[in-house]
C-alpha cells in the first residue's frame, strides 16, 4: 500500500482508489493490491525479475527487501509478484497459511531466526 500511496498516484483525489483482496489459495493465503495510479514504470516481467537481483541501485528496493524477507522466512514459493493490469498496479504477496497455532509459532521461530542470520551477516 504504501508503494501505492508514495509513487501510483500523481497527485492525490478523490478518483484514487486501492483495493486490498485476501484469499485462500490451495497451501497458500494470496494478498492482492491493487491501484488505479500510474502503474509500473518498467514491464512487470522486467520488475519481478529485478525483485530476485542483487543490484541494489535498481528501482523497486523497498519491495525487493519485502520479497527476499518472505522468500528466506517462507521459501522459494513464497513473495511477491507484480501482475499485468490495463490501469495501475497489481501486486500479490503469497504467503503460507497457517491452520494451527503450532504452525504459526514455528513460522515466527523461522522467521527470527531468519533476522538473526541477516543481521549477521551485516555485522
Amino acid at each position: 500500500m504504501e508503494n501505492s500511496l508514495r509513487h501510483g498516484f500523481g497527485e492525490w483525489n478523490q478518483a484514487n482508489a486501492i483495493a486490498i483482496r485476501a484469499y485462500r489459495e490451495g497451501a497458500f493465503v494470496l494478498i492482492d493490491v491493487f491501484d488505479n495510479g500510474n502503474g509500473f514504470r518498467v514491464d512487470v516481467d522486467m520488475f519481478n525479475q529485478s525483485l530476485n537481483e542483487q543490484n541494489r541501485d535498481s528501482e523497486g528496493f523497498a519491495l525487493r527487501n519485502t520479497h527476499e524477507r518472505l522468500v528466506k522466512t517462507f521459501g522459494l514459493n513464497c513473495g511477491l509478484m507484480a501482475i499485468a493490469s490495463d490501469k495501475g498496479a497489481h501486486i500479490r504477496v503469497r504467503i503460507p497459511y497457517v491452520e494451527s497455532e503450532a504452525e504459526r509459532r514455528q513460522l515466527l521461530e523461522k522467521e527470527d531466526a531468519a533476522h538473526e542470520h541477516t543481521d549477521d551477516d551485516r555485522g
